[in-house]
């Protein structure tokens, strides 16, 4: 369980003018070169543009090789506002380790649930540090 507070946004157009809330419950299994993970939890809003909502997904990786390491992962988010329809997505990612510190990561998912509307595609590249 790690409790996540999102700060207002800035922006009219992009984000919430009010803080909110992440209360998750995840969990995690491993087994070899296998890695099972998941779990939900609700997003408590204050008001503004968004609601209250729930999300919950799972993921299953594989360390392909020493450095990389490859996932599936199916998400799934109750309407976050007025007019939002919910959303499921199905995605994959990886990770790549350059040290034991320095780590690729990508991701791309497609939406499966109300796609049209919310959801069509996602993706993120980011650089992550571990000390």
């Amino acid at each position: 369980m790690f409790p996540r507070v999102f700060l207002p946004s800035g922006s009219r157009s992009v984000g919430d003018r009010q803080a909110s809330v992440l209360l998750p419950i995840w969990v995690q299994k491993d087994w070899g070169k296998w890695s099972a993970f998941g779990g939900g939890g609700c997003q408590i809003s204050a008001a503004g543009r968004s609601h209250d909502f729930c999300l919950y997904g799972g993921t299953v990786t594989r360390q392909i090789a020493p450095t990389l390491q490859l996932g599936i992962e199916l998400f799934h988010q109750t309407a976050d506002g007025i007019g939002n329809p919910a959303t499921t997505s199905l995605g994959i990612g990886a990770k790549y380790d350059l040290n034991d510190n320095i780590h690729l990561l990508g991701y791309a998912a497609k939406g499966i649930q109300n796609a049209r509307t919310a959801n069509r595609y996602s993706w993120y590249t980011a650089i992550l540090f571990t000390f």
